[in-house]
């Protein structure tokens, strides 16, 4: 895959074709029909005209500034101006868009350079070389502008579940831009009480303030979504509407998939003043709609498809034909012995010497069928045998009625009882009384990365919580034996004592960690990877030939500042001689955190696999297969001795800071001047 380019928010010219139409010389007479109707030749190869092409860049790349009108198109000027310099843009007065206080600031603090670094946390992670999938720990707005370098267009589903701004959020992420506020503010020529205005309202429980957290943060997820892909945002009454506007704009009125009501508390809520609220939102959008975007059939409560067809009709699997205990009645059919074949064909007689004999049971305890035995005979058809762990277990199927509709496409409405149940999950697997307010059902988001998902894509989630779609990714691989890969952001917020006790004494006293919300994410994801292990090999035996456990590892990196880079950003003049005394000898950082952040500069994914050659001084790394690698040079060795490794390299990335011997990279350039790259930083 190219590399983005850093520079630009486009990635190259690739975007526009040849052009011009195609002369047709010779071939076959036209019909008569097609002289009288004075019919154009159609061109041998079709080729769009340039204005198509153009269009077509607009979309993709500032789907918020191309306007449908009377069968054309009207370019928004002033959004295009805002995107490339915004300092030069003016406000107007024509057009249709969502505008507030801040705006034009939110854009710009989306694409200002980012100086932070990550650094591995080898002690928090699990499997941190074997797995893929990825935890960090910071800010999200500066994970995005990191992620945008290696992750550019590589995510097939994005999931969050941001800030609803009610009367009981806090803002957490209070964007107060500190040191490069004042400087942005003047840049894009706000007066002092606009500047007043806006440090105030950021941070608080205002539409303004909503509207400024989020913006930035949505423009820099669209740059992940990779062409095919989704995003899918939880969101309720509060700000739906302005979420919906800032996204049409972001992501293109045209892409916009669906807004879903979810059911999560079908007895309702008393929180609303005139309605019993049961459902939140879930707004879907494309990244480009024309696209081959993954849509699979949604499944019920027992994981199958709502409907599928025989030779009868329609059907789909109904409940199990063993009543459950207590149930029992009267009119209930006696038990009486059933028998199963090695193909799966139900009989009340023996057919075959190996049939199985089956009693209804529930709980370990014989009960009673809810058929007769002679609905047995009459409906052997409508029978489906469920074989897990060694059991057997009769399910009818349920025939299409009146009103039913044979729809694979995902509904509109999302429910099943499993939804309203994020807290018990949670607490089942902590161990603890309530942890978390208001947690996602796993099985919610399992479903909509079912949707949209293969299983091999990328899936990222940058309001992580407590980690429930880390969580959804791990049991959904487990399920149908998938490869997804989840990239979870959480920020440190530290957790009140006197607010919420169980969540304090839980990551306090039970973990030992410093008590903030992503150590509670960080302990969700060990608990449910091991818990998904084990049921993993409960159920395939662990070692069922071409199957691997799921991964349920992740690596954690933390953001953290680039001790000494300041001094780098600052003008040469304002640099004093105490600055550069002050600045390290040698560089502060370890070798797992240089390494990271090399690789991140050239683009490579975080989970990408690394080999040392040599401790401390020459790494290989890729993601685009075994045949084309990259070498990170931390320290001095034999070029010699690794000359076939150097040649055969795409680039040789040198960290100077380390090098303490100018003949070594003499060497080096000497050898291979092409591909070596000497940097002073490590991104």
């Amino acid at each position: 895959m190219p590399k983005p380019r850093r520079d630009s928010r486009l990635r190259g010219n690739d975007e526009f074709g040849g052009g011009g139409w195609c002369i047709i010389i010779g071939g076959a007479k036209p019909q008569s029909t097609m002289t009288k109707n004075k019919k154009k030749k159609q061109p041998v190869i079709p080729q769009r005209r340039k204005n198509e092409e153009l269009r077509a860049v607009l979309e993709k790349y500032f789907p918020g500034a191309l306007q449908a009108k009377n069968g054309g198109y009207v370019v928004n000027s002033a959004m295009l101006q805002d995107a490339i310099s915004p300092e030069h843009g003016k406000v107007v007065d024509e057009g249709f868009e969502l505008r507030w206080v801040g705006k034009k600031e939110a854009y710009h603090h989306a694409y200002t350079p980012n100086d932070k670094i990550l650094k591995p946390l080898r002690a928090d992670s699990a499997d941190f070389d074997g797995t893929r999938n990825i935890l960090i720990k910071g800010d999200n707005l500066d994970a995005l502008k990191l992620l945008r370098l290696n992750y550019f267009e590589r995510v097939k589903v994005i999931y969050i579940d941001p800030p609803y701004n009610t009367a009981s959020d806090e803002f957490v992420y209070n964007d107060n831009y500190t040191k490069s506020q004042e400087a942005v503010l003047n840049e894009l020529g706000y007066g002092a009480e606009q500047k007043e205005f806006i440090k105030n309202i950021n941070g608080d429980a205002t539409h303004s303030g909503w509207l400024n957290f989020m913006y930035p943060r949505l423009l820099l997820a669209k740059d992940l979504l990779a062409d095919d892909g989704v995003i899918f945002i939880s969101i309720d009454d509060n700000e739906q509407a302005n979420l919906k506007l800032i996204c049409d704009e972001i992501f293109g009125e045209n892409n916009f998939l669906n807004l879903l009501s979810v059911l999560t508390n079908l007895k309702g809520s008393n929180s609303d003043r005139f309605f019993a609220g049961i459902h939140e939102y879930g707004l879907v959008y494309a990244k480009n709609i024309n696209a081959n975007i993954t849509f699979n059939a949604f499944k019920d409560e027992n994981g199958h498809e709502d409907w599928s067809e025989d030779e009868t009709g329609y059907w789909k699997r109904g409940g199990i034909l063993s009543a459950s205990q207590g149930k029992t009645s009267d009119t209930t059919p006696a038990n009486f012995p059933v028998y199963v074949s090695s193909n799966d064909e139900v009989s009340t007689t023996r057919q075959h010497d190996d049939d199985v004999e089956l009693y209804p049971t529930s709980e370990g305890k014989t009960t009673r069928w809810y058929w007769s035995a002679k609905i047995f005979k009459e409906r052997k058809d409508d029978i489906i045998v469920v074989r897990s762990n060694g059991r057997i277990s009769l399910y009818g199927k349920q025939r299409m009625g009146l009103g039913d509709v044979p729809q694979k496409k995902p509904k509109t409405i999302l429910y099943k009882p499993s939804y309203g149940q994020g807290t018990t999950h949670l607490k089942r697997l902590i161990g603890s009384p309530k942890i978390f307010n208001n947690p996602k059902s796993v099985h919610y988001i399992k479903d909509v990365l079912s949707i949209f998902t293969d299983k091999s894509d990328v899936v990222l989630d940058f309001f992580a919580g407590s980690a429930t779609t880390g969580h959804a990714v791990m049991q959904l691989n487990a399920e149908d034996n998938g490869k997804r890969q989840f990239i979870l952001v959480q920020l440190p917020e530290k957790i009140d004592a006197k607010k919420t006790k169980e969540p304090y004494k839980f990551t306090a006293e039970e973990l030992g960690k410093e008590p903030t919300i992503f150590e509670i994410a960080a302990e969700r994801l060990r608990r449910a990877g091991a818990k998904v292990r084990e049921e993993w090999e409960n159920t395939n035996g662990n070692l069922i030939s071409g199957e691997e456990p799921p991964d349920v590892g992740f690596r954690v990196f933390e953001i953290a500042e680039d001790i000494g880079n300041e001094m780098y950003e600052r003008p040469l003049a304002e640099i004093t001689h105490g600055d550069i005394a002050a600045l390290p000898l040698d560089s502060p950082h370890d070798d797992d955190t240089i390494l990271c952040n090399m690789m991140l500069g050239e683009a490579i994914v975080l989970d990408a696999p690394v080999q040392e050659h040599v401790k401390g001084a020459l790494y290989q790394a890729s993601d685009e297969g075994e045949d084309s690698y990259a070498l990170f040079v931390l320290g001095e060795f034999s070029v010699k001795e690794n000359y076939q490794l150097l040649k055969h390299a795409r680039l040789v990335c040198v960290y100077d800071a380390r090098i303490k011997n100018d003949k070594f990279i003499l060497e080096l350039k000497g050898n291979f001047a092409d591909k070596v790259a000497v940097k002073g930083k490590i991104r």
